[in-house]
C-alpha cells in the first residue's frame, strides 16, 4: 500500500501531465487552425492554473486551508472542475449567440429568396400580387 506522500506524488505527477498535455494540445489546435485564439486562451489558463497548483504544493496548501479543503491535491481537481463549469458557461453563451444569428440569417435569406422570386415572376409577366 502506498504512503500518503507517494499518493500526493502521483497525483502531482498525473496532474501536472494532465495539464501540460492539455496545454500542448491547445497550441497544436490553434497551429491547424482548428481552434480560435480566444478558446485557446481559455484552455492555456486553464492548464496553467492547474500546473501552478500541482508544481507548488505551498500554494495548494494554503488556499486549501482558505477554501476549507481538507485534502489539498484535491483543490487541483476541484479547481479543474470550477474552471471547466466556467468554461462550459462561456461556450453555452457563445452558441446561444450563433444560434440567435444563424436564426436571424435564415430569416433574411428566407425574405431575400421570396424577393428574387417575385422579381422573376414580374419579368415573365406573372405579376398576380
Amino acid at each position: 500500500m502506498l504512503d500518503p506522500q507517494q499518493f500526493d506524488v502521483r497525483i502531482q505527477i498525473v496532474a501536472i501531465a494532465g495539464a501540460v498535455a492539455l496545454m500542448v494540445i491547445a497550441v497544436e489546435l490553434v497551429r491547424r487552425r482548428r481552434l480560435g485564439e480566444v478558446y485557446s486562451i481559455i484552455w492555456l489558463i486553464l492548464g496553467s492554473v492547474v500546473t501552478i497548483l500541482a508544481l507548488f504544493r505551498n500554494v495548494q496548501e494554503i488556499v486549501a486551508k482558505w477554501v476549507g479543503v481538507y485534502y489539498p491535491p484535491s483543490l487541483i481537481f476541484g479547481t479543474l472542475i470550477f474552471l471547466q463549469l466556467g468554461v462550459t458557461l462561456y461556450l453555452s453563451v457563445a452558441l446561444t449567440r450563433l444560434e440567435t444569428r444563424n436564426q436571424i440569417l435564415t430569416q433574411r435569406l428566407a425574405l431575400l429568396e421570396h424577393h428574387v422570386f417575385r422579381l422573376h415572376k414580374c419579368e415573365n409577366g406573372q405579376d398576380n400580387s
